[in-house]
C-alpha cells in the first residue's frame, strides 16, 4: 500500500515535497494523482495539466527561501500568450498573486537583511463569496515567526483552459524563472477546495497538540457483537432493543445532562473570619477549621450517566486595611448525600470533596477564575446532591491578617461529567467517601 503523506489531502490535485532537493525531487508527485512533471533541469512543468486547470474554490500553497534580492515566477498556469494563475516575487520580498493580468493580493515582508535567506509559507486559497470570489493571501515567515494576511474581493476570473502548461520554478517555457532556482523550494501543492489560513498553520507551520479529554458528558451506549444481541424475544433476556432505546434518547441526554450549577449573585456577600451572621454558618463536616455557609448551598438532581463535576468560582481576595498582607484563603467544594435539615432525618451521609485551593496575595479589584477541580459526586436515593463551597481564613489560626482579610465571591460554576473509576474504586484526586 502507498502511504501518503499527512498534508495530501483529499482535494489535492498535485503535491511536491522536494524539501529543497533540487529539481529530480521537486518533479516527483507524491499526491493521491502520482503524476510527476516533466524535468526541465531549472523548472519542473505538467503540459496539458487539466487537473491543475481550477477555478474558485483553489488552494495554492509553496514554501521556498527567499532573500531580499529575489525575483521570478514559483508557480503559473499559462499558454504562450497568457496565464490564468501565476504567483510572482519582486524585489525586497514583495510576493504576489495575480489571475489573467490582474494582481488579486500581495504582501512585502517585513524588512529583509541583503545575503540572508528567509523561509517562507505562501497560502493562497479562494472561495465564491456572494456574487464574487474572495481572494486569501497569507504569508508566513518561519525565521521570524511571522503571518501577514490579506483578503480581496473580486469578480471570477476567466476558467483555467485543461490545454494549459502548469509550470513550477518558472513561466511558461521558463521565461521568468525564479532566481532562487529549484533547490529553493521545499513543497508545492494545489488543492480543489478553500483552505483556512489556520488548516494551513496546521499543515504547512506547527500541527497543534490535541487537548487530554479527562471526562465525558455522558457514558457510552452498550456495544457488542451481532451474535451476542439477538431480538429480544420468548426466552431471551436482552437484546439489542436495549441499545436502540439508548440510542433514541441520545439527544435527550445531551439536553438534559447540563450545568449543575451556574449562579452569579447580584450583591455578593463580602466575607470575612467573622463567618457571619452565625445562623448562616456551620464548620464543616471533615474539619472544623473550614466553614460552609447557606449562602454557598446547592441541591442538585445529577444525571445517573455523570459521577463527577468539574468546579470553579469566581472570587476576590483583598485587605479591608492600607496593608498590602492578607491571610491565605482557602478554598474548596463538597457534595454531600442525605444532608441533615428540619423535618428530615439523617440518612446514610456520605461526602467527597475537591483538592483545595489557595490565594495568598490579593487579586486584584475585580478577582480571578479559581479551578477547584474535579469532585466525585455523593447522590441520596432520589439521585439528589448537596453541593457547598468550603472557605477557611488563614485556618483560623489567629494570625494578625485574618481579620482585614476579606472574600467575596462573584460566580460559581459546577460542570457534571463522566470519569472511568480507577482500579480500587475510589478516585485519588478527590480522596474517599468521608
Amino acid at each position: 500500500m502507498t502511504a501518503l503523506n499527512r498534508n495530501s489531502k483529499a482535494d489535492t490535485a498535485l503535491f511536491l515535497n522536494p524539501q529543497g532537493a533540487g529539481i529530480a525531487s521537486l518533479v516527483v508527485d507524491i499526491g493521491q494523482a502520482r503524476t510527476n512533471l516533466t524535468n526541465n533541469t531549472t523548472y519542473a512543468s505538467e503540459a496539458n495539466s487539466s487537473r491543475t486547470a481550477l477555478t474558485e474554490p483553489r488552494e495554492i500553497a509553496i514554501v521556498f527561501d527567499i532573500l531580499s534580492d529575489s525575483e521570478g515566477t514559483l508557480i503559473e498556469h499559462s499558454n504562450a500568450g497568457s496565464y490564468s494563475y501565476r504567483v510572482t516575487v519582486a524585489l525586497d520580498g514583495v510576493i504576489s498573486v495575480a489571475e489573467g493580468g490582474t494582481v488579486r493580493a500581495s504582501v512585502t515582508l517585513s524588512e529583509m537583511e541583503k545575503d540572508t535567506t528567509y523561509k517562507v509559507l505562501v497560502s493562497w486559497c479562494q472561495r465564491v463569496s456572494g456574487t464574487s470570489v474572495l481572494s486569501e493571501l497569507a504569508v508566513y515567515d518561519y525565521d521570524r515567526d511571522e503571518w501577514q494576511v490579506v483578503q480581496a474581493t473580486h469578480t471570477a476570473g476567466t476558467a483555467p483552459s485543461a490545454t494549459n502548461t502548469l509550470t513550477v520554478g518558472a513561466g511558461y517555457g521558463g521565461g521568468s524563472a525564479y532566481t532562487g532556482g529549484p533547490s529553493s523550494i521545499y513543497s508545492v501543492r494545489v488543492g480543489r477546495r478553500f483552505h483556512s489560513t489556520t488548516e494551513a498553520a496546521e499543515d504547512w507551520v506547527a500541527e497543534s497538540t490535541p487537548p487530554t479529554l479527562t471526562a465525558r458528558q455522558r457514558t457510552p451506549l452498550p456495544t457488542a457483537t451481532s451474535a451476542d444481541l439477538p431480538i429480544v424475544g420468548e426466552g431471551a433476556l436482552a437484546g439489542p432493543v436495549y441499545v436502540w432505546a439508548a440510542a433514541v434518547t441520545r439527544q435527550a441526554d445531551q439536553r438534559l445532562i447540563t450545568r449543575l450549577v451556574d449562579c452569579s449573585p447580584r450583591y455578593p456577600y463580602v466575607e470575612s473570619n467573622d463567618y457571619g451572621p452565625a445562623r448562616y454558618f456551620r464548620t464543616a463536616w471533615d474539619d472544623d477549621r473550614y466553614h460552609v455557609s447557606t449562602r454557598y448551598l446547592w441541591q442538585a438532581y445529577v444525571s445517573p450517566k455523570t459521577n463527577k463535576a468539574r468546579c470553579r468560582v469566581f472570587v476576590r481576595v483583598y485587605e479591608s486595611d492600607a496593608l498590602p498582607d492578607i491571610c491565605t484563603v482557602y478554598l474548596r467544594m463538597y457534595s454531600v448525600a442525605n444532608l441533615s435539615t428540619v423535618g428530615k432525618g439523617p440518612g446514610a451521609f456520605k461526602l467527597y470533596k475537591t483538592a483545595t485551593a489557595t490565594i495568598s496575595t490579593p487579586n486584584g479589584s475585580l478577582g480571578e477564575w479559581v479551578d477547584l477541580g474535579m469532585l466525585q459526586i455523593a447522590r441520596n436515593a432520589d439521585g439528589l446532591t448537596d453541593f457547598a463551597l468550603g472557605f477557611s481564613f488563614g485556618l483560623d489560626s489567629g494570625a494578625a491578617e485574618e481579620g482585614v482579610t476579606r472574600l467575596v465571591v462573584r460566580h460559581v460554576q459546577i460542570d457534571p461529567c463522566y470519569v472511568e473509576y480507577e482500579g480500587n474504586g475510589y478516585d485519588a484526586d478527590v480522596g474517599l467517601g468521608y
